[in-house]
């Protein structure tokens, strides 16, 4: 459970949460559970804080520092995170259905399990992120940097991955049903044969599909 002292802080507004983080460095936030939907929250100062399994329903979390925070579990469900650093942050089995992440960075997050369904992700950077079995059912990545990323299982079905770079990224059994990859960067024949498809798999001009060629 949350630190009452933590929360009675932060309720005070971002100013203040992080004046006294800057005061106190060595602390590490404990907000586990805590009930902060539609929360203002905007350029909070929240790295190193656990937030496991809280409810940031619909929040305004835009340009915060949530590094190395655990988020495991967590509903960020509708909230704001444009431009937020996540990087190295533990969002395993998160819910962040239409979370807004454009620009965010999430390099190197744990985001297995989540569920990303009609998220916007467009031009976030998720190099090296983990993603395996994560729902990213019609999400926008357009342009948004998935290099050595782990898709491994991961459902992108419809999403719209426009301009998306996909260089080392491990594709094995994710599944781009009615997706168009037409212009997505740095694909390769071998990503593509580990990864499901089928015919109304849209494939760039340079590649091609045994699957697709076998009528599956």
């Amino acid at each position: 459970m949350a630190s009452e002292k933590h929360l009675s802080i932060l309720r005070q507004g971002v100013k203040i949460w992080n004046s006294w983080r800057e005061e106190n460095p060595s602390i590490k936030p404990d907000l586990s559970e805590a009930n902060l939907i539609r929360a203002d929250l905007g350029g909070a100062y929240l790295r190193e804080t656990d937030l496991t399994r809280a409810n940031l329903r619909a929040a305004d979390l835009r340009e915060s520092n949530l590094s190395r925070s655990d988020l495991s579990g967590a509903d960020l469900g509708w909230a704001n995170l444009s431009k937020a650093d996540l990087g190295w942050a533990d969002l395993s089995g998160a819910y962040l259905r239409k979370a807004n992440l454009s620009k965010a960075n999430l390099r190197t997050a744990d985001l297995v399990e989540a569920t990303l369904s009609m998220a916007d992700l467009s031009g976030a950077c998720l190099r090296e992120a983990n993603l395996r079995l994560a729902n990213l059912r019609e999400a926008d990545l357009s342009g948004a940097d998935l290099s050595r990323a782990d898709l491994s299982e991961a459902d992108l079905w419809k999403a719209n991955i426009e301009r998306a770079k996909f260089e080392g990224a491990k594709l094995e059994k994710a599944v781009f049903v009615q997706t168009n990859l037409t212009y997505v960067e740095d694909l390769t024949q071998e990503q593509i044969d580990l990864a499901i498809i089928d015919k109304t798999t849209q494939l760039p001009d340079y590649l091609r599909s045994a699957s697709q060629e076998r009528g599956q």
